[in-house]
C-alpha cells in the first residue's frame, strides 16, 4: 500500500496498521511498501522506497536493513521492489534502479547482481519488478523494460528472454508477475 503496513487478524477480525514515524525507531522506514516476502526462520521482511525492513511479528517493530548490519554492507539501493526468500537461506532483494542484492541471512554478506554493458552474464536491465525460484533454484527475475531473465545461483549464470528473442512470444518487455504451472 502507500499508506504503511497493514496486518489483519485473523482471530477477532480486526486491522492494526503499522505507519513509519520520525520519532520512534522501531517503526517502518516509510508508508509506501512495494514487496514483502517470509523466510524460513520467520522473519517478515518488508521492501519501501526507503529501505529493507525485517518485521517482528510478536512485538510489532521493525528494524531496518542498515540498523542491522551497522551500516558495514550497504544495499545498492533502498527503494525495494521486490523481495524473495530462497531454500538456501539467502534473501533476494529487487530494486528500483540498482539490480539485484542477494543478502546470505546467515554469514551476513551481499552480493550484487547488475546489468554490465556489453555482458550477456548480466541482467538485461537494473530495474526489478518481481523474483521467483524455481523448482531447481533458478532465480527469474523480471525488470521493467528489460525483459526476463533467470540467473543459475550455483553457476552464476544469466539467460534472458525479451520480445526480440522470442519473435514477439513474450509481448512486452515489461515483467510484473513470475509464475509456474504445476508440470
Amino acid at each position: 500500500t502507500d499508506n504503511g503496513l497493514n496486518r489483519y487478524n485473523r482471530t477477532n477480525g480486526t486491522f492494526s496498521r503499522y505507519m513509519h514515524d520520525e520519532k520512534n525507531k522501531n517503526s517502518i522506514s516509510n508508508n509506501l511498501i512495494y514487496a514483502m516476502c517470509e523466510d524460513h526462520a520467520g522473519t517478515v521482511w518488508v521492501g519501501t522506497s526507503a529501505g529493507l525492513n525485517s518485521f517482528n511479528v510478536a512485538s510489532g517493530t521493525f528494524t531496518v536493513f542498515d540498523d542491522v548490519l551497522q551500516k558495514t554492507i550497504l544495499l545498492s539501493s533502498n527503494f525495494i521492489t521486490a523481495l524473495h526468500a530462497d531454500e538456501k537461506n539467502k534473501l533476494w532483494i529487487g530494486t528500483a534502479k540498482n539490480g539485484v542484492n542477494v543478502y546470505d541471512i546467515s554469514s551476513k554478506t551481499l552480493e550484487v547482481l547488475q546489468h554490465k554493458d556489453g555482458n550477456t552474464n548480466s541482467l538485461t536491465e537494473d530495474e526489478i519488478t518481481c523474483l521467483y525460484e524455481d523448482k531447481s533454484g533458478n532465480i527469474w527475475i523480471g525488470t521493467l523494460n528489460g525483459g526476463l531473465n533467470k540467473y543459475n545461483p550455483s553457476k552464476k549464470t544469466f539467460s534472458s528472454f525479451s520480445r526480440e528473442s522470442t519473435n514477439g512470444l513474450l509481448g512486452l518487455n515489461s515483467i510484473f508477475s513470475i509464475a509456474s504451472d504445476q508440470s
